[in-house]
């Protein structure tokens, strides 16, 4: 059994809280995050000793659907998690929490997915979806 005072959880947040990083993947980027953070329930220290530990809340991109013409609002994310306490609730930016883990409807821009857990624990991912540059055709005449 695992005893932390509650000082070193809030150390341990502070050396493996949150690990961002970037891979290519066929011609494009994707983003994807890792929380390492502590998950403790509060109410639950007694004598300044945390007993419940949940495992951190780790984010991937599943899948991300990009804007197939510029302008539209057509791309897509979809979010894996592990860790943490299910059921996960879904969010981009400032919008509502959804239970669906597959964002619909966006255009082409930066976005910071947030993932909550049961326990009201919250780890966050930013993800950018692209469109493709905007076709323009130039009037030619012949004379």
């Amino acid at each position: 059994m695992k005893i932390f005072t509650l000082a070193s959880l809030i150390i341990l947040q502070f050396f493996l809280s949150n690990a961002f990083a970037s891979k290519l993947y066929n011609g494009s980027v994707q983003n994807f995050y890792f929380s390492t953070g502590y998950a403790a329930n509060l109410s639950e220290l007694s004598d300044g000793v945390a007993n419940d530990i949940a495992a951190p809340i780790s984010i991937q991109i599943g899948e991300i659907g990009h804007v197939g013409i510029n302008g539209e609002q057509t791309g897509s994310i979809k979010i894996n998690v592990t860790g943490g306490e299910a059921p996960y609730q879904f969010k981009i930016g400032n919008g509502n929490y959804q239970s669906s883990n597959k964002i619909n409807n966006l255009a082409a821009g930066f976005y910071l997915v947030s993932v909550m857990d049961a326990k009201g624990n919250i780890s966050r991912l930013p993800v950018i979806i692209y469109q493709p540059f905007q076709q323009t055709a130039e009037n030619v005449s012949a004379n």
